[in-house]
């Protein structure tokens, strides 16, 4: 009787795993050229952008974003694997520390680059869009961008 209680349960605990839906956001996900696609039309839409600025703007701003993604998959690395002692922790810590920073003065770097060629209203604009933008998708709230009239 035990044997076929525990199998009976092994059964249907094996079949809640199997049942489970691969994407807990609620609704298909986002292809990421297609997040990039989009976001590129908000921003624009909501900075304003003329066809030079918006070129200008995200030649720099993709270059921006691929270098802090170097850096972010160094940082994931580092985090990945347990360092075997308490100085290779510190050391560990001090690095992903160094790297955060190194992420921070390439945002700055390039920003400043940006204010210089395009308005720093419509930069701050963009700003705004950007987090905007990436709150509704971290809420599930996925909008397409209006149309810009």
């Amino acid at each position: 009787m035990k044997k076929i209680f525990l199998i009976t349960l092994l059964s249907v605990m094996q079949l809640t795993l199997f049942a489970q839906p691969k994407d807990t956001s609620g609704g298909p996900r986002m292809d990421p050229k297609e997040f990039q696609h989009r976001m590129r039309q908000e921003m624009t839409r909501v900075a304003g952008f003329t066809e030079e600025e918006e070129e200008t703007f995200f030649s720099l701003y993709t270059e921006m974003r691929e270098k802090q993604r170097l850096i972010g998959r160094q940082i994931h690395e580092l985090k990945k694997t347990k360092p075997q002692s308490t100085k290779d922790f510190a050391n560990t810590i001090t690095r992903i520390k160094q790297l955060q920073v190194e992420m921070s003065q390439v945002e700055r770097t390039y920003y400043k680059r940006i204010v210089s060629a395009i308005p720093a209203e419509k930069v701050w604009l963009v700003m705004k869009a950007e987090d905007e933008f990436h709150r509704r998708m971290v809420r599930g709230k996925r909008q397409k961008p209006q149309p810009q009239q």
